[in-house]
């Protein structure tokens, strides 16, 4: 990002509307974003994470496709558990979002 965008970018996040559309965002790309990235590492396809998990394969795609996952603390807890991996959920204040993931 050159400055000129990041000047926009960082006045746009002093709007709250589209501080909390950034952060769904983010969570709704990330999320199934990172549920592919381990499953790839350990080259499972969907059928092999969706047996560890006790799930359907089509649950799975739904899980990494950014248009229809639709994510509660108990989905997310059951896909870590087949992935043998942590689970953290917290609330941060924006900046602290922002020097995390940016």
């Amino acid at each position: 990002m050159n400055r000129k965008s990041w000047t926009r970018f960082i006045r746009k996040l002093r709007e709250k509307e589209y501080r909390d559309s950034y952060v769904f965002e983010h969570i709704v790309t990330g999320i199934p974003f990172q549920i592919r990235a381990l499953r790839k590492q350990r080259n499972w396809n969907q059928g092999e994470l969706a047996k560890r998990a006790g799930k359907t394969q089509s649950w799975i795609s739904e899980m990494e496709s950014e248009e229809k996952g639709s994510f509660t603390i108990n989905t997310l807890a059951e896909i870590a558990a087949a992935f043998d991996v942590a689970l953290i959920v917290k609330f941060v204040p924006f900046s602290r979002f922002l020097n995390e993931y940016m």
